[in-house]
């Protein structure tokens, strides 16, 4: 099986892996999101070329699931999120790349480094705007700080950088995902 996990962001990743015969997750390689969408296709075909040719190898993705502001994220940022998304699923579309799931963000992140941190202040509840805005920016890098730090300790041989640790995360989610799914 072929797995590729996906963190659509401007500054998000690509991961991919490889299952082999013996049931061993091999072949892990990251790459940053390039910065055109001609070096998206690009990446997305040079990584899974030597898997196209060969039909009987399942080739599936997992992609974060975008398409809505959060907070925490400038609205050009969003907007940036939601075309990489959709350009994304129609390159894998194209190439013949099952999506298995689009993944809320919550989602992966909690099986992979646990329940978000319980604050006393509720974002919304906090009226400056400039201060909500801060606090926002603040918790957000915290919790990537938090997930790096856990897949780290998952991949101990790989470089993981802020920007590419979300594609690991997902990464794992997929596989351990698949694990309960029969080959």
């Amino acid at each position: 099986m072929f797995l590729i996990a996906i963190d659509p962001g401007k500054t998000g990743a690509i991961v991919k892996a490889f299952l082999n015969k013996d049931n061993v997750w091999e072949d892990i390689g990251i790459f940053k999101m390039p910065d055109t969408l001609k070096g998206i296709i690009e990446l997305i075909e040079n990584i899974t070329e030597p898997f196209i040719v060969d039909s009987q190898i399942p080739k599936i993705c997992y992609i974060e699931k975008v398409g809505e502001h959060r907070q925490g994220n400038d609205a050009s940022s969003s907007v940036t999120l939601s075309k990489h998304y959709g350009f994304l699923t129609g390159v894998l579309m194209t190439l013949r790349i099952k999506i298995a799931d689009e993944v809320d963000p919550r989602v992966w992140e909690r099986e992979i480094a646990g329940p978000s941190k319980k604050y006393a202040t509720k974002l919304k509840d906090i009226t400056d705007i400039k201060k909500r805005n801060r606090e926002a920016y603040a918790r957000k890098k915290e919790r990537k700080q938090r997930i790096k730090d856990k897949v780290q300790k998952l991949y101990p041989d790989l470089k993981i950088t802020n920007d590419t640790a979300d594609a690991v995360g997902i990464l794992e989610y997929g596989i351990r995902k698949e694990k309960m799914i029969k080959i």
